[in-house]
């Protein structure tokens, strides 16, 4: 075996072994946080620290990236910060539920600022307050940052960290309730980071003057136009505060992806999704008002409902204008006037109701395809008269057909007439051109056709002489023989 096959053995022995073993410094160190905390005392794995409960370990270079203390049963009252500084390749560090009060004189959070690769840190469900985490504000690399279910009050801690280069900031469940005013949420929304795309601010028992958020608990004001300046921002939650009635009215802003939560479905969409809807369920909700007219502009649309609300109002006659909608139910509503006769246009309408409003004057049951619908789709509504319904009409209105705009049914019938004209024509050369290439073809199909012509001419000239004369029938024979 050469000299360089013995030393590309040797490196790989080496890197296998550096690989599948954790720092000698940096398992001293985990040996001392076990102490204090007591996990690790008997370690099953043996001094292979990067296969120990919690620790995760770079797969090139052994060096340990991940920290996770939670579920190892420890109490940590007073964090020395300084534990950790070995970890020189620490990029995940949890300390959740370890009932943390605070750090050490000379201990606190400032020193991790030597940690230049920390990207997520997770402090929640400790007993954290204010002055303790005033400093995490330092951490240069990181990314995520968990404080939920601790005693954070002030609102300026929550200003002083949204303005660092965080994409997800959780500080719900604590009690901020300093006054706000005193950092006005313009402010704040106006400060939070660009890279931010979530913040968590549930159940924080907001309750002073916080100008950004509409609600009547003593939250008041607008929604701020400069948290649009923030592209990155994908989801911010304030709910289970105090407030209520918020009030947001509006359109959704124009951004390149939305999320729709609904019956326990989360959806996104992107686009002009709006054009390309097939299908709408607004039902068994509490919606007021009335219904819009843009709805009419929903061209592909084949299923809307809007039943069990509270919508009032008429019925808009944009509706006609749906001509791909196979089923519409607006029943259990409060709508009232008359039912457009526009409707009839509706040609592929199979399920129909109007049942349970307060819709007066004659159905449409005379009228297109709204014969086939019975007495069930417009119960509920007594000023209803005329088929299917037993009360008749006081009096024979004549309904107006609607004016159906005929451009889309002239449109189907230059492209189907288009399509035959094409057709017969592809048809038609493509068969001359066979038979002028394949002259095998072309004799006996002449032949056939002259066959064909001369039986149609003896058939003719017999029908037309008859009854046949011996020389008449004769010469045709002869023909035919011939």
């Amino acid at each position: 075996m050469s000299c360089c096959t013995w030393c590309l053995c040797f490196l790989l022995c080496l890197r296998f072994l550096v690989c599948n073993a954790c720092l000698h410094k940096e398992r001293s160190a985990l040996v001392d946080i076990g102490n204090k905390i007591g996990a690790w005392t008997h370690p099953s794995d043996g001094n292979d620290c990067c296969r120990w409960d919690g620790v995760t370990c770079s797969s090139g270079t052994g060096r340990v990236t991940g920290l996770d203390l939670t579920d190892l049963g420890g109490v940590i009252y007073l964090l020395n910060a300084t534990w950790f500084l070995p970890f020189e390749e620490l990029q995940s560090l949890s300390l959740s539920n370890l009932a943390i009060q605070g750090c050490l004189p000379g201990a606190g959070f400032e020193i991790w600022s030597s940690l230049h690769k920390l990207e997520i840190l997770d402090l929640s469900n400790n007993q954290l307050n204010d002055s303790a985490i005033l400093f995490l504000d330092s951490l240069p690399s990181l990314r995520s940052l968990f404080l939920n279910t601790n005693l954070i009050t002030s609102a300026q801690i929550v200003k002083r960290l949204s303005k660092r280069k965080l994409e997800v900031l959780d500080l719900s469940w604590n009690v901020i309730v300093d006054n706000i005013s005193t950092v006005r949420a313009e402010t704040l929304v106006a400060n939070i980071s660009i890279q931010l795309q979530v913040i968590e601010l549930s159940n924080c028992n907001l309750n002073a003057n916080f100008d950004a958020l509409q609600d009547n608990n003593d939250i008041s004001g607008e929604i701020p136009t400069s948290i649009c300046e923030n592209s990155m921002l994908g989801m911010v939650d304030i709910s289970n505060n105090s407030h209520y009635d918020n009030g947001f009215q509006g359109t959704l802003l124009e951004i390149d992806q939305e999320e729709f939560t609904t019956k326990s479905r989360q959806d996104y969409y992107k686009g002009s999704i709006l054009s390309y809807m097939s299908g709408l369920d607004f039902s068994s909700n509490q919606l007021k008002g009335s219904i819009p007219e843009c709805i009419g502009s929903m061209q592909w649309l084949r299923a809307l409902n809007f039943s069990n609300n509270s919508l009032s109002g008429p019925i808009p006659m944009s509706l006609y204008n749906l001509s791909n909608l196979e089923s519409l139910d607006l029943s259990h509503n409060s709508l009232a006037g008359q039912i457009p006769s526009e409707l009839a246009a509706l040609h592929s309408l199979e399920v129909f109701s109007v049942a349970y409003n307060n819709l007066s004057g004659p159905t449409l049951g005379t009228m297109g395809q709204f014969i086939t619908f019975g007495q069930s789709c417009y119960e509920g509504n007594p000023g209803l008269c005329g088929r299917p319904l037993p009360k008749n009409c006081s009096t024979t209105l004549s309904i107006p057909l609607p004016a159906v705009d005929d451009a889309h049914d002239r449109l189907d019938d230059l492209i189907l007439f288009g399509s035959l004209a094409l057709f017969y024509a592809v048809g038609f050369w493509t068969s001359l051109g066979v038979l002028y290439f394949k002259s095998s073809w072309r004799w006996p199909l002449f032949s056939a056709v002259d066959r064909f012509g001369d039986f149609l001419v003896a058939r003719w000239a017999i029908l037309m002489n008859w009854p046949p004369t011996p020389a008449l029938v004769v010469c045709i024979m002869k023909d035919m023989i011939c």
